[in-house]
């Protein structure tokens, strides 16, 4: 519906109805061409950050964003896939690459990576992987996330120590 400009009743009526924003919103480009400016912006910034990461960063960001083994990918595929997730996401990316829990749960995922601790029973089950311990580590619960439950675990009292022993080994 188009309002004329002469018409600053209907306009007023519009401004205050109850369904304005609901069924009906003002035209303004303004304001639409900001918010999309907004996320273009975000976008850049997130793509920029991939591209000036440090390789070991790259690494480290790219174990918990791409959730696979990424020791098998070269450095260029892993900066083309987080532009890709930061093009997608910028505001969860942006976020994620400055939680100091992106850095925990990467140590996590490289342990299993490095076979220093392995998935059993469909990843049910955390066992050692060491030359000497082949032993059940924990179990996780039934409708947990695994890499959640086990974060939680390490940053316990027991499971520090724990956690400390996996990375000399």
């Amino acid at each position: 519906m188009s309002v004329p400009a002469n018409n600053p009743v209907l306009q007023q009526f519009l401004d205050i109805h109850p369904l304005n924003g609901k069924k009906f919103v003002e035209v303004n480009k303004e304001k639409d061409a900001m918010v999309e400016l907004e996320v273009f912006e975000k976008e850049a910034e997130a793509m920029a950050s991939v591209r000036t990461m440090s390789l070991e960063k790259l690494e480290r960001v790219g174990r918990v964003m791409l959730k696979g083994d990424i020791s098998k990918m070269k450095t260029a595929e892993i900066k083309r896939d987080l532009m890709i997730t930061a093009k997608r996401d910028p505001d969860f990316f942006l976020n994620t690459i400055d939680d100091p829990d992106t850095n925990f749960e990467s140590q996590i995922i490289e342990l299993f990576d490095n076979r220093v601790v392995a998935w059993r029973n469909k990843q049910k089950d955390v066992y050692y992987n060491l030359p000497s311990n082949k032993k059940r580590l924990l179990s996780i619960p039934n409708g947990s996330d695994p890499i959640e439950y086990l974060k939680a675990f390490f940053k316990s009292e027991e499971g520090a120590v724990v956690f400390e022993t996996l990375l000399k080994a």
